[in-house]
């Protein structure tokens, strides 16, 4: 059974400069709710978007960012995290392996991911709503300061919904009405794929079967 995600664009709603501070370089703000089961099948699904290059997930817990990069890991995406229990050798060699594009995944905790400046990065996404509006425009500002455009994506569920409303209605940022979700995404997507499909098909039948040519028998002489 396909989840349903809700997929939202966040629009500033003030003029007050915290709204712009994340969103410096055209830096695009979305948030995607599904259910807290989900969030991995979400992160995992949407690598496969092309846009996908470069992604630095945030996690709340320590434990969380060791999951979510296993299961990134076995979906066939190579990824990687920062623990703070970590070597120095061990922290060096996930940074490096990310800024060379090796492993387009890394996701970190705010507290290990301290002082992390990764050139080329393509999206921010925040796994767990942050704790607070600081920390918010903190993981926005990486993207803006290094890339200069891109996206923050912030997974949220049910339980996170008034976390997250109170963090945007500091930073002065409102889910847009219109509705991009993922199940749309997909099926306008399989629609696509099934009309190229078609017209294969229709240009294959026209290459192979004889048209009829003037005079033929079983055709029509359409000579004057």
């Amino acid at each position: 059974m396909t989840t349903h995600i809700d997929e939202r664009r966040l629009v500033p709603t003030t003029n007050d400069p915290r709204a712009r501070y994340g969103a410096a370089g055209w830096v695009e703000h979305r948030l995607c709710r599904a259910p807290r089961e989900g969030k991995i099948a979400l992160l995992t699904g949407m690598l496969r978007r092309s846009e996908m290059r470069s992604l630095l997930v945030f996690a709340n817990d320590q434990a969380d960012a060791g999951q979510i990069a296993r299961a990134v890991t076995r979906s066939g995406v190579q990824a990687a995290h920062l623990d703070a229990d970590h070597s120095q050798e061990q922290r060096t060699a996930a940074i490096e392996a990310f800024r060379s594009g090796d492993v387009p995944v890394l996701i970190a905790t705010d507290a290990a991911g301290q002082m992390l400046v990764v050139p080329r990065l393509s999206h921010v996404v925040n796994f767990d709503v942050p704790p607070c509006p600081a920390d918010y425009l903190n993981r926005a500002a990486r993207l803006a300061r290094v890339a200069g455009s891109g996206a923050v994506l912030t997974f949220v569920a049910p339980d996170e919904e008034s976390a997250l409303q109170r963090i945007l209605s500091e930073i002065g940022l409102a889910a847009s009405c219109a509705e991009t979700s993922a199940d749309a995404y997909a099926h306008a997507r399989g629609r696509r794929r099934n009309r190229s499909r078609r017209r294969a098909r229709h240009r294959a039948r026209c290459a192979t079967t004889p048209r009829p040519r003037f005079g033929d028998p079983g055709g029509a002489d359409l000579r004057v």
